[in-house]
């Protein structure tokens, strides 16, 4: 999954991507700032290409898992706007997921409530009415490198596909 930013502002989310073609966008959001379909054609293909870079050099040769007719977990590190999720949650059920559940350590209020009516069940374990940014709930929210994921995704290898 993907976050769709702002071209000036990328930090700001205005909708997300997933493998399988989903896409979520805050059309309302894209109009008040005044983005044209140029702009956000040039950012969802930007942000595609990541997507598809990552999935072949995390996934390697290995296919999805298969997860038709299976209950499902989403673990993020935390919502801001809650469309990474959304995209993913999206994507599951595309792929035929039977249930879809989705788990974080901290959410904004509203967020939260509001993936209640995408996801089957949404766990926080710190939701707060006013929300800044996920990394103020962390003592270190340092980025997780490539070789990082590579190397965790390596070390399970050894495990059956569905447990990882």
């Amino acid at each position: 999954v993907r976050k769709l930013g702002c071209p000036w502002q990328p930090e700001l989310g205005i909708g997300a991507l997933a493998a399988g073609d989903v896409r979520v966008i805050t059309v309302g959001l894209v109009g008040e700032l005044g983005m044209t379909q140029e702009q956000l054609d040039e950012v969802t293909a930007r942000e595609q290409a990541e997507l598809f870079r990552r999935v072949r050099r995390y996934r390697g040769d290995h296919q999805p898992i298969d997860v038709t007719d299976r209950d499902v977990i989403v673990i993020d590190d935390g919502l801001a706007t809650g469309y990474t999720a959304r995209a993913a949650v999206e994507a599951l059920r595309q792929r035929g997921a039977v249930r879809v559940a989705l788990a974080v350590p901290v959410a904004p209020d509203d967020e939260a409530a509001e993936l209640r009516a995408v996801a089957d069940d949404v766990v926080t374990v710190i939701t707060r009415p006013f929300f800044f940014a996920i990394g103020d709930a962390y003592d270190d929210f340092s980025q997780v490198t490539d070789e990082g994921v590579v190397s965790i995704l390596g070390q399970a290898e050894g495990r059956p596909r569905s447990d990882i």
